[in-house]
This record gives C-alpha cells, sequence and structure tokens, in this order.
C-alpha cells in the first residue's frame, strides 16, 4: 500500500515558519496584573515554608519514632490487626463495635445538626433577599433602567450579609458557647448566621437577575412590588435558590463534623474525644465516617441541582 508522504518543507519555509512563531511570542497576549499576582504569591508561599516551625523531620522519620510514616503504620491499623494472630472476622467485629458504641450516633447527631442549621440560614436567606436585591430597594422597582441603581437599604443589608459570611463558624461557635454553654444552639447558630449571609446574598442576586418583564406587567395591573416579588420575580428564581441551598447544605454537612468540637454530639466530639485518649485507629474510624457523610451529601446535593438545571 502506498501511502503519500508530504513533502518537507524547504529551507525557505522553515525559516519562515520559525519568524512567524517568533513574532506570535513576541506579541502574544500578557496579563501583566496575573503574572505579578502569582509571582508574589509564589514569593510569600516560600517565605512561609521556610519561616514556620514545620519540623520537616517530622514528615521523613523512621518507623520507630513519632512521625507520619509511624502514624500510617502503626498508629491508625485497627487495635485487632497488631495482635499476631488476628482474623479478618475479628476486624469485622471490631467495626461492627466502633458504629454501634459511637459511629452512628456520631453521624446521625452531625447530620441532624447540619440540617437544623441549613434550615435556618435558609428561612434567614429567605427574609434578607428582597432588602439586598438593589431592583427591588429603588422608588421604581422593576419599571426602568436599574445599571447603578442603588439604595441605602440594600447597601446596609448587603454589608450585613457580607460580615454575617465573613465570621468563621468555628469562631462564632466559640463565643456563642460562652453565652449558650451546655446546648447544641452554639453550634447551630454558628452554621446559621455564617450561611445564611452567604444565601441572602445569593438569593438577593438571583432576584436582581430575573426578566424584567412579568414584573413589569404585573406593576401595568396594579401590582404592588409584594405582588410583584411574589408572584413575578420569587418563580424565577425559586429553581435557582434551591440550587444554592442544597450547595451551601454539603458545605454544612462538611462543617458540622468540625462544630462537633465544641461539645455537640457528632463526628467532632468523639474525634476530639478519641484524640485525648490517642485512640488513632478509632479516629480514623471517625474520619471515614465524616468523608463518607459529606460525599453522599454532595451526591445528593449534585443530583437534586442537576434535576433543577435540567428542569
Amino acid at each position: 500500500m502506498n501511502v503519500m508522504r508530504k513533502p518537507d518543507p524547504s529551507p525557505a519555509q522553515r525559516q519562515q515558519n520559525w519568524e512567524r512563531v517568533q513574532f506570535l511570542k513576541k506579541h502574544r497576549p500578557q496579563n501583566r496584573p496575573a503574572q505579578i499576582s502569582a509571582a508574589v504569591f509564589l514569593v510569600m508561599a516560600l517565605f512561609s515554608l521556610w519561616h514556620l516551625d514545620l519540623q520537616w523531620g517530622r514528615l521523613f522519620a523512621s518507623e520507630s519514632e513519632p512521625g507520619l510514616l509511624r502514624f500510617i503504620n502503626q498508629d491508625i491499623r485497627p487495635y485487632v490487626t497488631r495482635q499476631p494472630d488476628w482474623t479478618w472476622g475479628d476486624l469485622g467485629l471490631w467495626l461492627f463495635g466502633a458504629l454501634k458504641d459511637y459511629g452512628l450516633r456520631a453521624t446521625w447527631g452531625t447530620l441532624l445538626l447540619a440540617t437544623a442549621a441549613i434550615g435556618l440560614a435558609g428561612f434567614g436567606g429567605l427574609l434578607l433577599a428582597p432588602l439586598a436585591a438593589r431592583t427591588l430597594t429603588v422608588p421604581d422597582p422593576y419599571m426602568g433602567p436599574q445599571n447603578g441603581a442603588r439604595s441605602h437599604l440594600s447597601s446596609a443589608v448587603r454589608a450585613l450579609c457580607l460580615a454575617m459570611r465573613a465570621l468563621p463558624e468555628y469562631v462564632l461557635g466559640f463565643l456563642l458557647l460562652a453565652l449558650l454553654s451546655g446546648s447544641t444552639w452554639p453550634a447551630v447558630l454558628a452554621l446559621a448566621l455564617h450561611n445564611a449571609g452567604i444565601l441572602g446574598r445569593l438569593f438577593g442576586d438571583s432576584l436582581e437577575d430575573v426578566s424584567s418583564a412579568p414584573m413589569r406587567g404585573l406593576a401595568a395591573g396594579g401590582a404592588r412590588p409584594s405582588g410583584m416579588l411574589l408572584f413575578g420575580a420569587v418563580p424565577q428564581a425559586f429553581s435557582r435558590w434551591l440550587a444554592y441551598f442544597f450547595y451551601r447544605f454539603e458545605t454544612c454537612v462538611r462543617e458540622a463534623t468540625v462544630l462537633g468540637m465544641l461539645g455537640v454530639i457528632s463526628i467532632g466530639y468523639y474525634a476530639k474525644e478519641m484524640r485525648s485518649r490517642q485512640f488513632y485507629d478509632e479516629l480514623f474510624v471517625l474520619v471515614l465516617l465524616g468523608a463518607l457523610l459529606v460525599l453522599l451529601a454532595d451526591a445528593l446535593s449534585g443530583w437534586l441541582r442537576s434535576r433543577l438545571r435540567k428542569g
């Protein structure tokens, strides 16, 4: 079988191609701010790694010394597997006992904590959204060009949302623990307030992005701003609201595992206890349960959001 071979370029064509490549390289678009930012970040990262007391030797210590290698090969191994005559049945009984004693209870507590918090956060986001939407807090909502439209009310509410989401959940929960110790409220409110700020801003932005034509039709029929919101803006933004809500729910599940360290019955609570007792094998079981719970929440959230997009 004869295959037609493309003739090799002549020396003149090679030179022409080379000059063209050099011309394109010289005149390619460059983003100087991005390059400078990347260089500054790289220098800061190297500076931080150099000056932090990271104890690099702990990462590469021998298995007989405290370090990462001994932690992986010994400490997190289930206790029964350290015995010379262990069997898979012994490992199964050990794992079953761990799940029965604290694993399932910790997982259930984490799920309840996240669900209660995201429920309150969603309600708070619904209250904040109409006030954060700049198209609803102007004299004539949706009735004219809204480019640059501002109101003191929407600016104040958006600043409030920013302040709420700027507070780390664990720090906020630690502060609330001084006021509401002995209950689950510090963890629930910490998650709820943080996520309410995020959802309030996202819900408000969704109300700004809806089509104004239905609202103008409602206004022409004599509807008030509240009617325009309920019967025109909300139906258009509702699917996006649900997508944001489920996205924050999976994030809330992940954060709830950590906030249990404040004393709430959850994965974080038992993880802190196992760490204090140096039961690293059982701590590893809790870490796996937390990861499994987050993966399930992420899968459920992703499936629901994909269904909403298709709808």
